[in-house]
């Protein structure tokens, strides 16, 4: 009996055993089959993809060609219109030939400005090392300095066309060998040999790669040559300024612009034939004030004795009213004082191929 139970209990313990494996079974079955199905889709895949022509069609190679050859042409165009009115360097001019032009192009531009927009004595449109002396550039340095002669005379022309009212400084890199300020540094031009050196600009030129002015680094499409322009104008004529250079045939930014107001827009009124107030001497004016209120002491005096009980005859300004015509403080555009500007301009200079 005992037996019996014993082979009971293991067939039901196999039984167990073989359903369990029949289930695993089934489950690694139906695993296999999906992992089977995405390998199929996965190698169909990579069959496609290495059965495709990984080279362009002939529509598409000449359409890109096309294409490039249309931007290019735009590109040819753009660099054109930009360097329409450039002033390029010139090669073949001697030292002597710069210095006869240089003489040549500055009493030009002093006989431009004429009445119209006053001049410092003896300026020299940024070039003060040449003008009026016997030194000369040395031949390498010539090409560079006939473009800023050039580019100096446009930038002259637009202030003087602008109508402002005085000229006091124009000044240009300075790069020649030699030179006191060096390649960065500018100087300022009308002021005599001794005039300080403006500050360079912060940042970026003092730490770039050292270039001369213009200079076209290589792989770049443009280089620039930097100027600053001193002057004394009013509002209009330096927005007139402004907007010249921002429309100018040349490509140019401006990049900064410094204006500080000179003396005040409120003055007193000096009445037409009366002496100012600086006129009298010192010594003059305790004097008449001292006569002034003697008879003012005397007049109110006898009215008192004479019991009118009147007040003094003459009486202050804060006991009448208002101050006089004269001694009240008026603004007007007449009364106004040209400002001082100082403008940094960039001049581009682009590649010709």
């Amino acid at each position: 009996m005992k037996k019996n139970v014993v082979w009971m209990i293991v067939a039901v313990v196999v039984g167990i055993l073989l359903a369990a494996s029949t289930v695993l079974l089934a489950i690694g079955i139906g695993n296999l089959a999906m992992t089977q199905k995405r390998l199929n889709v996965l190698l169909n895949n990579w069959r496609s993809f290495y059965q495709l022509d990984p080279f362009p069609s002939e529509e598409n190679i000449k359409r890109e060609s096309e294409n490039n050859a249309r931007l290019e042409k735009w590109f040819g165009d753009m660099v054109r219109m930009l360097r329409r009115q450039q002033r390029d360097r010139d090669p073949n001019k001697s030292p002597t030939n710069f210095k006869t032009l240089l003489d040549q192009r500055a009493k030009a531009m002093a006989d431009k400005a004429g009445g119209r927009v006053a001049l410092p004595p003896n300026f020299g449109f940024g070039f003060d090392r040449y003008v009026a002396t016997r030194v000369l550039p040395e031949p390498e340095d010539v090409p560079i300095l006939t473009q800023q002669l050039f580019i100096m005379e446009e930038l002259f022309n637009v202030l003087v066309d602008a109508g402002v009212a005085e000229m006091t400084g124009m000044a240009r890199e300075q790069f020649e060998s030699g030179s006191q300020s060096g390649q960065t540094s500018v100087r300022r031009s009308g002021r005599g040999a001794g005039a300080e050196a403006l500050p360079a600009e912060e940042g970026g030129e003092a730490a770039a790669p050292k270039l001369k002015p213009g200079e076209i680094p290589p792989g770049a499409l443009y280089g620039k040559l930097h100027f600053i322009l001193e002057f004394r104008a009013f509002e209009k004529p330096l927005l007139d300024v402004l907007n010249r250079l921002a429309s100018h045939g040349m490509v140019m930014a401006v990049t900064d612009v410094k204006i500080e107001a000179e003396g005040t827009d409120l003055q007193k009124m000096v009445q037409a034939g009366k002496p100012k107030e600086s006129e009298p001497s010192e010594q003059k004016k305790p004097r008449l004030n001292m006569v002034l209120g003697e008879k003012r002491n005397d007049e109110k005096s006898s009215a008192v004795k004479a019991g009118e009980g009147a007040a003094e005859t003459n009486p202050s300004p804060e006991e009448s009213g208002p101050p006089p015509r004269d001694q009240r403080i008026v603004c007007g555009q007449g009364k106004v004082l040209p400002m001082k500007v100082t403008v940094g301009v960039d001049v581009f200079v682009f590649r010709g191929d």
